[in-house]
C-alpha cells in the first residue's frame, strides 16, 4: 500500500485546484463525468464501483457493481492540474447521469427501446464513444457509417437504464432509457439538425482488394487453436491472423451444433485489459472493421442448425500492450446464446504475412 499512498501524495502536491462534491450511483445506469482537460489519474475508493476512461479522454464513466453499498469515494486528477474528489453514495433513482465540471448535473432526454426492432441513433458528427447503462441493452456502430449507432434491448427490463453517445467533437447525448415495445422510437436524431445525412467511412483500401485478401486468408490452412469459446451448443473460434500491407485479418469460424437456427444480431470487437484492478479505471477501445467477409453470405445473418460458417474481419494494422487483449462477442437476435472470448497480445505476435502470390494464385485457379 505504501507506493500507492506515495503516488497520491505526489499528485496532491502538483494540483492547483481542489473540487469536492457528491456523486450518486446505482447498478442499472452509467454516469458520465466530463472534465475540461484530459484525465491523467482516476482512483476508486473501493471495489464496489467501477469505471473507464473513454476514448474522448476528458470523459470518465462510472457505475456501481452491486445493488447497495456503503459510502465510498472517487478521486480524479486532470492534465490542467486540477484535483476532483467525490463522496460516492448509492441511490436507487439517480439525480443525473451526465455531470460536467463547473456546471454540475445536466438533464437527460428519455428514449424507449424494444427487443424485436432496432433503434438507430443518428448524430451530426462521427460517433467516438457510446456507453450503455447495463447488460439489458446492446449496441454497435452501423457498418461503414460513422455517425449511426444501432441500439436495442437484449431482453425486457423494468425501470430505468441509460445510454450515452459521445461525438467526435466531445459533445455528449445522454438518455434515460426504458423498455417499451409500443412506444419504441425507430430513429432518434442527436443534435438540433433534423436534416442529417449518413457519413460513410472513407477506406484507404478498396473493397475489391479487401475481399480478395479475405478469400485468400480463408484459403490458408488454419494454424491457431484453443482460442474461442463453446457454449449453448455453439462454438466460435479464431483459426488464423494474417497481415497484408497496412491491414490485419482475423479468420473466425462459427459452428452451430444444435438443431436450432442461430440468428446473428450483433458482433462486437474491442481492446481491453485482460485483468482489471478493482480500484483503477480501465480503457476499452472498440474496433470497427474496415471490411467483414463471410464465405457464405446467406449465413451472415442466419446460421442454420448443424452448420458452420467461416468469416474474416479486416482492420487497420495495430499492436497490443502485454496486459491487453482483443475481445470478440457475438449476440443472437431474440435469443440468449451470447458468445464471448478473448485473444491475448502474445497471440497477435503469431500473425503471418499474407504473401501476394498466395491470393493472386488463388484467384487464377
Amino acid at each position: 500500500m505504501k507506493p500507492k499512498f506515495t503516488l497520491l501524495f505526489g499528485l496532491l502536491l502538483m494540483v492547483g485546484d481542489l473540487f469536492a462534491g457528491e456523486l450518486f450511483l446505482n447498478e442499472r445506469q452509467q454516469v458520465l463525468l466530463r472534465f475540461p482537460a484530459e484525465i491523467r489519474y482516476a482512483d476508486f475508493g473501493s471495489g464496489v464501483i467501477e469505471g473507464q476512461v473513454l476514448r474522448a479522454s476528458r470523459i470518465l464513466r462510472v457505475k456501481s457493481k452491486v445493488s447497495k453499498f456503503e459510502e465510498t469515494n472517487l478521486s480524479v486528477v486532470t492534465a490542467d492540474g486540477k484535483y476532483y474528489d467525490f463522496q460516492v453514495r448509492y441511490a436507487d433513482r439517480l439525480p443525473y447521469i451526465l455531470w460536467e465540471a463547473g456546471v454540475g448535473g445536466l438533464p437527460s432526454d428519455t428514449l424507449c427501446v424494444g427487443g424485436a426492432k432496432t433503434t438507430h441513433l443518428i448524430a451530426e458528427a462521427p460517433i467516438m464513444d457510446y456507453v450503455l447503462g447495463n447488460d439489458s441493452l446492446i449496441a454497435m456502430p452501423a457498418n461503414r457509417i460513422d455517425n449511426m449507432l444501432k441500439l436495442k434491448a437484449r431482453s425486457p427490463f423494468v425501470g430505468e437504464a441509460s445510454v450515452a453517445v459521445v461525438g467526435s467533437s466531445g459533445q455528449v447525448y445522454s438518455f434515460l432509457t426504458y423498455y417499451n415495445e409500443t412506444q419504441q422510437e425507430m430513429t432518434r436524431h442527436l443534435g438540433n439538425s433534423q436534416n442529417m445525412q449518413a457519413l460513410f467511412n472513407e477506406q484507404e483500401v478498396n473493397e475489391y482488394e479487401l475481399r480478395s485478401w479475405a478469400q485468400a486468408a480463408l484459403h490458408q490452412k488454419p494454424f491457431m487453436s484453443n482460442l474461442g469459446v463453446v457454449a449453448h451448443k455453439m462454438e466460435i473460434s479464431l483459426t488464423g491472423i494474417y497481415s497484408c500491407n497496412d491491414v490485419i485479418l482475423f479468420c473466425l469460424h462459427v459452428q452451430n451444433t444444435s438443431q436450432i437456427d442461430y440468428a446473428v444480431d450483433f458482433m462486437k470487437m474491442y481492446i481491453c485489459d485482460t485483468k482489471q484492478s478493482r480500484h483503477t479505471a480501465s480503457q476499452e477501445e472498440e474496433l470497427t472493421p474496415l471490411f467483414l467477409y463471410f464465405e457464405d453470405e446467406q449465413k451472415s445473418t442466419l446460421l442454420p442448425g448443424n452448420s458452420g460458417v467461416s468469416l474474416v474481419l479486416c482492420f487497420r494494422r495495430f499492436t497490443l500492450p502485454v496486459k491487453r487483449g482483443i475481445f470478440f462477442e457475438l449476440f443472437e437476435r431474440n435469443g440468449g446464446r451470447h458468445l464471448r472470448f478473448s485473444v491475448p497480445s502474445k497471440s497477435l505476435l503469431k500473425t503471418r504475412k499474407l504473401i501476394h502470390s498466395s491470393y493472386q494464385n488463388y484467384h487464377e485457379k
